[in-house]
């Protein structure tokens, strides 16, 4: 599984991807610059899919088959893996219902603060 972007666009002011590959990761880097560590604050939604599709962030991913994924489902759940060269879950769970968040479908969006 090796991540690559299908298709990406600018529409009514949000970027969109769109994943064509099933039980794949698909993304789109947003900048090539290496950071340090960063806070990264994000409004991510998912306009389209099953309740049991994930989306989320790519983060520190010096190449494509070496990164971190932070990711919700519209069910509420929350995931934290590594894929390098292989998918390894870290951990995974559902969303705590006192969390505040939003996790209706369609156009879900999960928002966590802490």
């Amino acid at each position: 599984m090796r991540l690559f972007l299908a298709s990406a666009r600018y529409q009514d002011g949000q970027l969109r991807v769109v994943s064509s590959l099933p039980d794949g990761n698909q993304g789109v880097a947003a900048a090539q610059t290496v950071f340090a560590d960063v806070i990264v604050q994000a409004q991510l939604s998912m306009s389209e899919g099953a309740d049991d599709d994930l989306y989320g962030l790519f983060v520190r991913s010096p190449s494509s088959d070496l990164y971190y994924t932070f990711a919700t489902s519209p069910s509420g759940y929350a995931f934290i893996s590594m894929f390098e060269g292989e998918y390894v879950p870290l951990v995974s769970g559902p969303l705590d219902p006192d969390l505040p968040c939003t996790t209706t479908h369609p156009a879900s969006r999960n928002e966590v603060t802490r």
